[in-house]
């Protein structure tokens, strides 16, 4: 840090059906004297648990808001993501630390910057945790839940942490072309986003058959390799510049979970209606996804979104166990708060 050999890259995250540039995350790496340009991976484990980690976190938010300030100066006003760690929010002097650094960068507006609280981080006060975003958030700075399906407690983080966006785990994206359990997984936390009104986003979107697998499943919001691969500050407005979503995107059709009407384009899909089922559950219509089938339903009032998935087999459907996010409670959860059966 103080030899000033970290370096930020940054990542496009885009609209696949429109074009828009939505926003890019900050990508930390360590310009090493002798061993050249080094991921975080290789240096940030380190760190954890010492004053220095924390001494980076502040490093970070500075350089994004010196850089956001940049590009504004020449016109280009995007929205940076930084990842952020449970013990840098969880310090007393979090808050009058991130406002003297936005008070240093006048021209920056607090909503163009965004933090993702990384769901693999145990937040030892979640109570903490969850007042500190919120007034990060009375400020205009927004959150995002990043890795979503693979840490401790997805179900409660999302109850209790002010968020606005979801960040599904790339796992679960990288293999949704030819595995049926991410598609359905991808399928479900789409609901489950809708139901709580977050906007989610894939990472790891590899190709261009993950592009288009994603924009039939729904998803519209993306970022990964096939997009853009992480850059220096320098080259993004040349990149912003060229960027275009391909033409068949813009027309790309999504499985509807809120219609009963078959949008042209759509997988095959069963449609049918049920009386209310236990707690009021009510199945409006049955996607096919493959071999896959998801049950889509509303609990009475229309107050909560539900997804049930399961594996069709002469046309008799039954609930196979998905295969766990992370253990077996988490699971657990998902299915005792209904939101999510699997």
């Amino acid at each position: 840090v103080d030899e000033g050999q970290l370096r930020l890259f940054y990542q496009p995250k885009v609209n696949l059906r429109t074009g828009e540039v939505v926003g890019v995350e900050a990508l930390i790496r360590w310009q090493h004297p002798d061993r050249g340009l080094l991921p975080p991976e290789a240096f940030l484990p380190n760190t954890d648990g010492h004053l220095l980690g924390l001494e980076i976190g502040d490093w970070v938010i500075e350089t994004v808001l010196a850089q956001i300030s940049a590009w504004k100066r020449q016109q280009l006003d995007l929205t940076v993501s930084l990842n952020i760690s449970g013990a840098q929010l969880q310090q007393p002097d979090f808050m009058a630390g991130l406002k003297a650094a936005l008070a240093r960068h006048p021209t920056v507006s607090p909503d163009r910057l965004q933090m993702e609280v990384l769901e693999t981080n145990a937040l030892e006060d979640i109570e903490q945790v969850s007042n500190v975003m919120r007034s990060c958030r009375e400020l205009g700075v927004s959150f995002s839940l990043d890795d979503f399906g693979t840490g401790y407690s997805s179900l409660i983080y999302l109850k209790r942490l002010p968020v606005s966006q979801i960040k599904i785990d790339q796992t679960f994206v990288r293999g949704m072309v030819n595995d049926a359990d991410d598609q359905a997984i991808l399928q479900g936390v789409l609901a489950m986003a809708r139901a709580f009104q977050l906007e989610v986003i894939a990472e790891g979107v590899e190709t261009v058959a993950h592009c288009e697998a994603l924009l039939r499943l729904g998803y519209e919001l993306a970022q990964g390799f096939c997009i853009a691969r992480p850059m220096p500050a320098s080259e993004l407005p040349h990149w912003c510049a060229e960027w275009q979503t391909k033409p068949r995107w813009r027309e790309a059709q999504a499985i509807d979970l809120d219609s009963n009407e078959l949008k042209p384009g759509s997988p095959p899909r069963l449609t049918r209606q049920a009386g209310a089922g236990q707690g009021g559950l009510q199945q409006l219509h049955v996607h096919r996804l493959g071999d896959e089938v998801v049950h889509a339903g509303r609990q009475a009032g229309g107050t909560v979104f539900r997804a049930r998935v399961g594996r069709h087999r002469d046309d008799r459907h039954f609930i196979q166990r998905r295969r766990q996010l992370a253990d077996g409670a988490r699971c657990g959860d998902a299915v005792e708060l209904g939101h999510l059966h699997v």
